[in-house]
């Protein structure tokens, strides 16, 4: 019964303003946390929909966490957010599995105070 499952994680990571609006064209990037803490695994760039994509592959059997994070730029400030998975039990230990599950991790950015 050495057989693992394979969870493939398609991480999301959705940018908005504080008005609910999406906002394309911005770097995210992406972390998931060990031992030593959070450690950057890719990075990503919102598309119209605000949104950010990667997948990260997870054998392990305890919750994992991720962070995204929005460094900031000339309009808004730097923002993070956290999320986490849990796996599910493992009922079939006959044979490999791929699992795909999905991590969505949403981040509302404040637009930064401009002087006049």
């Amino acid at each position: 019964m050495g057989s693992s499952q394979m969870v493939r994680l398609r991480l999301i990571a959705i940018l908005r303003d504080s008005a609910g609006n999406p906002l394309p064209n911005k770097e995210v990037i992406f972390y998931y946390k060990d031992v030593k803490g959070f450690i950057e695994f890719d990075r990503k760039i919102t598309d119209i929909n605000g949104k950010a994509e990667t997948i990260y592959n997870y054998t392990g059997k305890n919750v994992i966490w991720f962070k995204a994070v929005f460094q900031g730029d000339q309009d808004y400030e730097y923002s993070e957010a956290i999320a986490s998975y849990r796996p599910r039990s493992r009922i079939l230990n006959l044979i490999p599995l791929i699992i795909i599950g999905t991590v969505v991790i949403v981040l509302t950015l404040t637009a930064k105070k401009h002087k006049e």
